[in-house]
């Protein structure tokens, strides 16, 4: 599985009800897919997304490693230059990894969900924090899936991070 997802820096809606499902359906088109596949559905999603613009709104896209400190950084630092600020961050990086019996699975698929289903949301938090502290405001949405609420068997690595990252954040 691939860490790399498509992020949006900055969207913001004139309806939160007439725009959720589009939204949710490009994060869904695009988390999960193949990186030769991102390209595309990225280009794709944003266009759906356009017509939702209004007035001076801007949709900015940019590929970054969530398990990457320093691509993580660097995605934060573009958004910062290009709107002077940071608003909101959905966090929303999660793969379902290596599914089977605990004591079968493939270990470093094991702990390769767990990179990015929770330090690759506690990295974006960690990056953004700082701007949202500066600016005395900020929002942070954490996307946790089935896995934090529910038991899902065979995927034991996307339970355990799931639980974890709506843990971490609940210390923020």
């Amino acid at each position: 599985p691939d860490a790399n997802i498509e992020n949006i820096s900055k969207y913001s809606e004139p309806s939160l009800e007439s725009t959720s499902h589009e939204l949710w359906d490009f994060f869904r088109s695009i988390i999960g897919s193949k990186p030769s596949a991102n390209k595309f559905l990225l280009k794709k999603s944003l266009n759906k997304l356009k017509k939702y613009i209004r007035g001076g709104q801007k949709i900015f896209a940019f590929k970054a490693d969530v398990t990457s400190q320093r691509e993580v950084f660097v995605f934060v630092k573009k958004i910062i230059k290009k709107f002077n600020k940071i608003d909101i961050l959905i966090n929303n990086a999660g793969i379902l990894g290596p599914k089977g019996k605990m004591e079968e699975l493939n270990w470093k698929q094991w702990i390769r969900t767990t990179e990015i289903n929770l330090f690759g949301s506690v990295l974006m938090c960690r990056a953004v924090l700082p701007h949202f502290k500066k600016a005395k405001k900020g929002k942070i949405i954490q996307i946790s899936g089935g896995g934090a609420t529910n038991p899902t068997p065979m995927f034991s690595g996307y339970s355990a991070s799931k639980a974890a990252i709506v843990r971490f954040v609940e210390t923020l």
